[in-house]
């Protein structure tokens, strides 16, 4: 799962602490961390991890702390490396940036390591909060940056969610439902929206808020929590 370059997970991956790997953007190629603290202001020294690759044999690479490479004496930007880790698994709440800049929290699904394609059953545009659903096209994102997404943006993406106006649910789905946001969540099988009460219908009851049942939101049964 490709991340940006963060420096302290860099380190516990190359002393082990941590599984992971570090991944030449230009080329794709695997590299092995030498060292972290070169003098001068690209610090970090990476070789290739294979001897016949694109980079010749012996090739040594240095980087910013950010994991940008530069040409010596004319700051030309040469290159980066990225962290590739296999912590994430379905259902994870993920935080995604594109290359274009946009952000998007939603549920992972999985990813295609060889086009570096995303696939997520649900995402959220942070900027429009507009949510999409995957359908039978793909809802595919190209990442920049894949992360678990921190508490904030868990709650938005929950918020989202409960939107009535952001449902999209299908006769028999598990849901979980309530009639306000100070009411506890109760687990039910979804049976469509009312559009003249503007409501969800569920197990023949009218419901505000309904948000899909699965892994990430189970444990929201008989609270009031919104996370």
């Amino acid at each position: 799962m490709r991340k940006v370059f963060d420096l302290e997970i860099a380190k516990q991956i190359a002393t082990g602490v941590r599984e992971g790997k570090f991944i030449e953007n230009k080329y794709g190629e695997e590299m092995r961390a030498l060292c972290f603290n070169l003098h001068g202001p690209m610090p970090i020294v990476m070789c290739p991890m294979n001897y016949g690759g694109h980079l010749p044999d012996g090739t040594l690479q240095k980087y910013d702390n950010e994991g940008n490479s530069y040409e010596e004496g004319t700051g030309n930007y040469t290159g980066s490396v990225y962290i590739d880790t296999n912590d994430i698994k379905e259902d994870d709440v993920v935080s995604v940036e594109t290359i274009d800049g946009k952000v998007y929290v939603g549920t992972y699904w999985w990813y295609d390591e060889k086009s570096h394609n995303l696939m997520l059953k649900r995402y959220v545009n942070i900027d429009s909060n507009k949510l999409c659903f995957h359908d039978k096209n793909g809802d595919i994102v190209r990442p920049m940056r894949i992360d678990l997404a921190d508490k904030d943006e868990k709650r938005h993406y929950l918020n989202v969610l409960n939107s009535p106006s952001s449902a999209k649910f299908n006769p028999g789905d598990e849901v979980l439902v309530r009639k306000y946001d100070n009411y506890e969540w109760i687990h039910a099988y979804y049976s469509h929206y009312s559009e003249s009460q503007k409501k969800h219908v569920a197990d023949c009851n009218y419901f505000n808020y309904c948000i899909p049942y699965n892994e990430e939101t189970k444990h929201l049964v008989g609270k009031t929590d919104n996370k």
